[in-house]
């Protein structure tokens, strides 16, 4: 885990990594139904690391996933999964595209 996105670049640099794409895990959407102050809380910090991200790293291929319900595990959980680091993610009641 990386304690900010400059962490990210320092890293790939020092180790001589190729990086194109950046997977950003566990991030937290809001749920209309549900109104939590730590949820909240949590979105709001993931959003500033975001927008770092983006401006940072323009030239990568960003990858969002979700924090799931469940921890992932097994085949058909996987693939499932998988998905997600192919096809964006598209939180319950964000606009379409």
């Amino acid at each position: 885990q990386l304690a900010c996105p400059l962490d990210l670049g320092c890293h790939s640099v020092k180790y001589e990594i190729d990086t194109h794409n950046i997977v950003v895990n566990q991030l937290v959407y809001k749920d209309p139904s549900c109104e939590c102050k730590t949820c909240d809380a949590r979105m709001k910090i993931q959003h500033k690391y975001l927008e770092q991200i983006e401006d940072l790293y323009e030239d990568f291929h960003v990858v969002k996933l979700p924090l799931l319900g469940e921890e992932v595990r097994g085949v058909p959980a996987l693939k499932s999964f998988s998905k997600l680091l192919v096809e964006p993610y598209v939180a319950p009641g964000a606009p379409s595209s």
